[in-house]
């Protein structure tokens, strides 16, 4: 896979660098390495997704595992630590260019993330439609289905009550439904 490759040479190896004199650093420079590694293409489509361009994804995704790794957090959940992680830093770059951090780029989508098994038959088709709903429900649509987390991790990424990333998923899903008919999925595992 590209997007592994691409992570292996240019986020690991930099990670390791820094950090490969304190064998406790080492440990958790694996831990997060193995996270990049099992989830590269999430990660770099959502931060693609957050910044509007791949490059400055790929940089977001970098300073976010640098950051993490210097931290030396421990997470429940590592894939959700760093989306937030990426997230924070998605809204700390718009801040200094005086612009709101932006979805409009389409959701992850082809070689950047594996479909999950309940959306194999969906296509191109299904990931424009939800490329033109309003960014609150895209990002919630596209962390569920694509990055397969949870409600309540995609509450705790988002900073948002639980009961408002179910609506607006559900929401998202009623716009989808009146676009595209039957192509859209029926209903929502939590």
């Amino acid at each position: 896979m590209e997007g592994s490759k691409f992570y292996r040479m240019r986020i690991y190896p930099s990670a390791m660098q820094k950090f490969e004199s304190d064998s406790d650093s080492t440990v958790q420079t694996d831990l997060w390495a193995a996270c990049v590694l099992s989830h590269s293409g999430l990660f770099l489509g959502y931060a693609t997704m957050l910044s509007g361009s791949r490059h400055a994804g790929a940089d977001l995704v970098q300073d976010a595992l640098l950051a993490v790794i210097r931290s030396g957090a421990t997470p429940e959940s590592p894939k959700a630590y760093l989306l937030q992680t990426i997230r924070r830093r998605a809204a700390e770059v718009a801040r200094r260019k005086h612009a709101e951090p932006t979805t409009r780029a389409l959701p992850i989508t082809g070689a950047e993330c594996k479909p999950s098994a309940r959306e194999s038959d969906c296509g191109d088709e299904l990931w424009a439609a939800v490329a033109e709903l309003p960014s609150s429900q895209c990002e919630i649509i596209t962390l569920h289905s694509r990055g397969e987390l949870t409600f309540r991790e995609i509450a705790a990424l988002l900073e948002l009550p639980l009961g408002t990333v179910t609506s607006r998923y559900s929401r998202g899903l009623d716009t989808l439904r009146q676009q595209l008919g039957a192509a859209a999925p029926k209903s929502a595992s939590r």
